[in-house]
Protein backbone atom coordinates (compact mmCIF):
# COMPACT_ATOMS: atom_id res chain seq x y z
CA UNK A 1 0.00 0.00 0.00
CA UNK A 2 1.38 3.65 -0.57
CA UNK A 3 2.93 5.10 2.28
CA UNK A 4 0.85 8.27 3.41
CA UNK A 5 2.47 11.27 2.94
CA UNK A 6 2.99 13.78 6.43
CA UNK A 7 1.03 17.17 6.37
CA UNK A 8 1.86 19.95 8.14
CA UNK A 9 -0.54 22.26 9.50
CA UNK A 10 -0.62 25.90 9.56
CA UNK A 11 -2.00 26.89 13.25
CA UNK A 12 -3.85 30.07 14.42
CA UNK A 13 -0.25 31.11 15.72
CA UNK A 14 1.62 31.41 12.82
CA UNK A 15 2.58 34.91 13.03
CA UNK A 16 4.55 34.66 15.98
CA UNK A 17 6.95 32.74 14.03
CA UNK A 18 7.54 29.84 16.30
CA UNK A 19 8.41 26.39 15.57
CA UNK A 20 5.59 24.05 15.61
CA UNK A 21 6.51 22.14 18.75
CA UNK A 22 6.78 25.88 20.48
CA UNK A 23 3.24 27.33 19.77
CA UNK A 24 1.06 28.15 22.69
CA UNK A 25 -2.19 27.14 22.26
CA UNK A 26 -5.49 29.30 22.43
CA UNK A 27 -8.01 28.98 24.79
CA UNK A 28 -11.76 28.19 23.47
CA UNK A 29 -14.17 31.10 22.97
CA UNK A 30 -15.84 32.25 26.89
CA UNK A 31 -12.75 29.25 28.65
CA UNK A 32 -11.16 32.93 30.06
CA UNK A 33 -9.93 30.39 33.22
CA UNK A 34 -7.87 28.07 33.31
CA UNK A 35 -8.84 23.84 34.20
CA UNK A 36 -8.46 23.31 38.22
CA UNK A 37 -7.09 20.04 38.80
CA UNK A 38 -7.47 18.35 42.28
CA UNK A 39 -5.13 15.71 43.25
CA UNK A 40 -6.93 12.91 44.84
CA UNK A 41 -4.27 11.41 46.86
CA UNK A 42 -0.21 11.98 47.34
CA UNK A 43 0.39 8.40 47.14
CA UNK A 44 1.11 6.87 44.02
CA UNK A 45 -2.33 4.96 42.29
CA UNK A 46 0.40 2.53 40.49
CA UNK A 47 3.81 1.29 41.57
CA UNK A 48 6.46 -1.40 40.05
CA UNK A 49 5.73 -5.08 41.32
CA UNK A 50 8.72 -5.97 42.30
CA UNK A 51 7.62 -9.73 41.93
CA UNK A 52 6.19 -9.43 38.26
CA UNK A 53 9.34 -9.34 35.99
CA UNK A 54 7.95 -7.11 33.15
CA UNK A 55 7.28 -4.02 35.11
CA UNK A 56 9.47 -4.89 38.29
CA UNK A 57 11.91 -1.19 38.14
CA UNK A 58 9.30 0.99 36.89
CA UNK A 59 5.72 2.18 35.81
CA UNK A 60 4.71 5.19 33.80
CA UNK A 61 3.39 7.11 30.78
CA UNK A 62 -0.09 5.56 31.12
CA UNK A 63 -2.63 6.22 29.39
CA UNK A 64 -6.18 6.58 30.76
CA UNK A 65 -10.27 5.85 29.51
CA UNK A 66 -13.38 5.55 31.45
CA UNK A 67 -15.56 3.03 29.97
CA UNK A 68 -18.97 4.32 31.53
CA UNK A 69 -18.48 1.86 34.62
CA UNK A 70 -14.61 1.84 35.02
CA UNK A 71 -11.29 3.59 34.96
CA UNK A 72 -8.42 2.04 32.54
CA UNK A 73 -4.61 2.60 32.68
CA UNK A 74 -2.77 1.51 30.26
CA UNK A 75 1.19 1.93 31.10
CA UNK A 76 4.68 1.47 30.21
CA UNK A 77 6.19 -1.49 32.75
CA UNK A 78 9.86 -1.22 32.35
CA UNK A 79 12.50 -4.03 33.18
CA UNK A 80 16.02 -3.52 33.93
CA UNK A 81 18.93 -4.97 32.36
CA UNK A 82 22.62 -5.02 33.02
CA UNK A 83 22.97 -4.20 28.86
CA UNK A 84 19.26 -1.84 28.24
CA UNK A 85 15.59 -1.68 29.60
CA UNK A 86 13.01 -3.81 28.40
CA UNK A 87 9.45 -2.13 28.09
CA UNK A 88 5.93 -3.34 27.90
CA UNK A 89 2.17 -2.52 28.13
CA UNK A 90 0.56 -3.20 30.75
CA UNK A 91 -3.31 -2.67 32.21
CA UNK A 92 -4.89 -1.68 35.27
CA UNK A 93 -8.73 -0.60 35.68
CA UNK A 94 -10.69 0.65 38.41
CA UNK A 95 -13.97 1.44 39.72
CA UNK A 96 -13.03 4.94 41.57
CA UNK A 97 -9.96 6.00 39.51
CA UNK A 98 -7.34 5.16 42.78
CA UNK A 99 -7.42 2.27 43.99
CA UNK A 100 -6.24 -0.79 40.42
CA UNK A 101 -6.83 -4.21 40.06
CA UNK A 102 -3.60 -5.01 37.23
CA UNK A 103 -3.11 -7.91 35.03
CA UNK A 104 -0.68 -10.28 35.37
CA UNK A 105 0.51 -10.37 31.75
CA UNK A 106 1.05 -6.85 29.59
CA UNK A 107 -1.21 -6.78 27.03
CA UNK A 108 1.77 -5.84 24.56
CA UNK A 109 4.81 -7.19 24.95
CA UNK A 110 8.75 -6.20 23.70
CA UNK A 111 10.23 -8.29 21.62
CA UNK A 112 7.38 -10.35 19.55
CA UNK A 113 8.19 -7.98 16.42
CA UNK A 114 11.71 -6.44 15.17
CA UNK A 115 10.30 -3.29 15.84
CA UNK A 116 9.70 -3.86 19.42
CA UNK A 117 13.20 -5.89 20.40
CA UNK A 118 13.63 -3.34 22.99
CA UNK A 119 9.84 -2.45 24.22
CA UNK A 120 6.55 -1.05 23.27
CA UNK A 121 6.12 2.43 24.71
CA UNK A 122 4.03 5.37 25.26
CA UNK A 123 0.32 4.29 24.76
CA UNK A 124 -2.05 6.80 23.63
CA UNK A 125 -5.96 5.25 23.55
CA UNK A 126 -9.09 6.65 22.10
CA UNK A 127 -12.56 5.68 21.39
CA UNK A 128 -13.57 5.51 17.41
CA UNK A 129 -17.07 3.80 17.46
CA UNK A 130 -17.44 0.75 19.19
CA UNK A 131 -13.43 0.00 19.23
CA UNK A 132 -10.65 1.27 21.49
CA UNK A 133 -7.53 2.52 19.53
CA UNK A 134 -4.23 2.35 21.13
CA UNK A 135 -0.88 3.93 19.43
CA UNK A 136 2.18 2.97 20.93
CA UNK A 137 5.83 3.37 20.30
CA UNK A 138 7.99 0.78 18.39
CA UNK A 139 11.50 0.95 20.21
CA UNK A 140 14.72 -1.72 18.85
CA UNK A 141 17.26 0.42 19.92
CA UNK A 142 17.86 1.64 16.81
CA UNK A 143 14.38 2.95 15.02
CA UNK A 144 11.22 4.56 16.43
CA UNK A 145 8.49 3.39 14.73
CA UNK A 146 4.33 4.35 15.64
CA UNK A 147 1.95 1.10 16.38
CA UNK A 148 -1.60 0.39 16.54
CA UNK A 149 -3.82 -2.05 18.73
CA UNK A 150 -7.64 -2.33 18.55
CA UNK A 151 -9.76 -3.75 20.93
CA UNK A 152 -13.58 -4.27 21.39
CA UNK A 153 -13.71 -4.18 25.18
CA UNK A 154 -10.48 -2.64 26.47
CA UNK A 155 -8.93 -5.89 27.79
CA UNK A 156 -8.92 -8.88 24.38
CA UNK A 157 -6.46 -6.65 21.95
CA UNK A 158 -5.70 -7.31 18.52
CA UNK A 159 -1.98 -5.79 17.66
CA UNK A 160 -1.62 -4.01 14.21
CA UNK A 161 1.91 -3.46 14.60
CA UNK A 162 3.66 -0.81 12.79
CA UNK A 163 1.10 1.95 11.26
CA UNK A 164 3.38 4.39 10.58
CA UNK A 165 7.75 3.84 10.05
CA UNK A 166 10.84 5.77 10.78
CA UNK A 167 11.46 5.42 6.88
CA UNK A 168 8.05 8.16 6.67
CA UNK A 169 9.54 11.39 8.26
CA UNK A 170 12.12 9.82 11.23
CA UNK A 171 12.06 8.49 14.64
CA UNK A 172 8.19 9.35 15.52
CA UNK A 173 6.77 9.25 19.25
CA UNK A 174 3.72 10.73 20.98
CA UNK A 175 1.00 9.27 17.97
CA UNK A 176 -2.67 9.49 18.82
CA UNK A 177 -6.24 8.97 16.39
CA UNK A 178 -8.53 11.42 16.44
CA UNK A 179 -12.00 10.18 18.20
CA UNK A 180 -13.43 10.70 14.90
CA UNK A 181 -12.95 10.64 11.24
CA UNK A 182 -12.21 13.44 9.72
CA UNK A 183 -13.53 13.74 6.44
CA UNK A 184 -14.29 10.14 5.74
CA UNK A 185 -10.64 9.01 7.18
CA UNK A 186 -9.03 8.39 10.81
CA UNK A 187 -6.70 11.22 11.48
CA UNK A 188 -3.86 10.90 13.56
CA UNK A 189 -1.47 13.42 15.70
CA UNK A 190 1.97 11.98 15.83
CA UNK A 191 5.88 13.84 16.55
CA UNK A 192 8.95 13.17 14.78
CA UNK A 193 12.19 15.02 15.44
CA UNK A 194 10.89 17.00 17.66
CA UNK A 195 8.27 18.86 15.70
CA UNK A 196 4.42 18.52 15.57
CA UNK A 197 2.77 17.06 12.67
CA UNK A 198 -1.02 15.12 11.28
CA UNK A 199 -1.04 12.60 8.81
CA UNK A 200 -3.64 9.53 8.09
CA UNK A 201 -2.42 6.00 9.70
CA UNK A 202 -2.13 3.51 6.90
CA UNK A 203 -5.72 1.91 6.19
CA UNK A 204 -6.92 -0.59 8.54
CA UNK A 205 -9.77 -2.51 8.64
CA UNK A 206 -11.37 -1.61 12.03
Amino acid sequence: MPAPTARRSAGPNDELGLPLCGRAGRRPPGRNHPVNLVRVTEAPVLTPRPDVAWEKDAVLNAAAIHDGELFHLFYRGITHTPVRNLSCLGHAWSSDGVHFERADEPILRNGTRPETAQGVEDPRIVKIGDTYCLCYVCWNNVNVDIGLATSPDLFSWTDHGVVFDHTQCGNNKNATLFPEKIGGEYALIHRPMGFTWGDDPAPLDM
